[in-house]
Parts: C-alpha cells; structure tokens; sequence
C-alpha cells in the first residue's frame, strides 16, 4: 500500500520563478486562467475525482504504471485515500495567483509554461492550522492546459519522466508554517 499512498500523495499535492520570468502571454492567460478557475471551484467543493482531470495523462499513466495498477484502478484508489485524508484535514483557504504567474521556456525552447504562486491554507487534526506555499506548473499538452505541483522532488522526477523537455529546469521546494 506504500508505493499507492506516495502516488496519492504526488497526486494530491500536484514550483519556481527564475530570475528572467516574463508575463504569460495574453493568448494563453485567458486559456490558463479558465483552468484555474475550474480547478478552484473543483477542488474547494471537494469534488476529487474532477481534480484528476486537471493532471496530464501522461503522467497518470506513469503512476499507474508504478503502482502497478490499470489507470481507473489508480484513481479510484486516489479518490478513496484522498476521501480518508480529508477525514482529518479540513481546507480552510486555497488560491492561485494568476497576477503574480510567470511565462518561461523550457531549456531546449520546445515548450512555454506557467509558474502560479499557490497557496493552502488547512487545519490538520492533532496539528493544526498550517500555509503551505509554492508553484504550481500550468503547460498544455495536446491543446488541454494542465496543473501540476512540482514542489518536491518525486513530483519534478515524474514530470520529467513523462515530459523529458523539463529536464533541467529548477522547482523551488514549497514551504509550509504553522499559522493562528
């Protein structure tokens, strides 16, 4: 059950603004923009099984591949450990700054993509209340704009084992405090 939680986990919480980051462009902010806003409403009404719909295909099959599951098995299997985390975790605030986002190019200039500061806001049982800040990695694949968190390492090692041309681009880890 291990290697499922880890999926789960990389699933759940799926970066960095370099030093020459410029504007998105106006042609894919308005794309990026109706995907966020789908996203916010999806996963602030807890509707887990549309958040999948928010992650590349490719790297759903690099899940399921690991974990040794077909892909509906996967995430039926997501959906029931996220449901079980949410029993203890409560969502308190969330959003994606998409004033604050940044348009770059991967190193080999094949592809564009987004980094939107992201931030959680949640009451963890037997914790508290904790923030948790960082990127997260907005690209289109196919013409269909995805998100992605790459704020720690097995997730920036699975993106860049379904999407080889983000190899070499740095993810800032997120961070996350205690707050009142």
């Amino acid at each position: 059950m291990r290697p499922l939680f880890k999926a789960v986990l990389l699933a759940l919480s799926l970066a960095t603004t370099p030093a020459f980051a410029d504007p998105i462009p106006e042609a894919e902010r308005a794309a990026i923009s109706e995907r966020v806003t789908a996203f916010n409403t999806a996963f602030t009404g807890g509707d887990m099984a549309a958040v999948f719909d928010f992650m590349p295909g490719k790297i759903l099959s690099s899940l399921a591949t690991q974990s040794g599951m077909t892909e509906e098995a996967l995430m039926a299997a997501m959906k029931e450990q996220i449901d079980l985390a949410f029993e203890t975790v409560t969502i308190d605030a969330f959003g994606m700054d998409m004033d604050a986002a940044t348009w770059e190019m991967t190193p080999d200039g094949s592809r564009g993509y987004a980094l939107i500061p992201t931030f959680t806001v949640m009451t963890v049982e037997g914790v508290g209340k904790m923030r948790s800040e960082g990127d997260t990695l907005s690209f289109s694949d196919d013409g269909k704009w995805f998100l992605v968190r790459v704020d720690d390492p097995a997730q920036v090692q699975l993106l860049t084992a379904s999407y080889p041309e983000f190899t070499g681009v740095t993810f800032e880890p997120a961070s996350l405090q205690a707050v009142e």
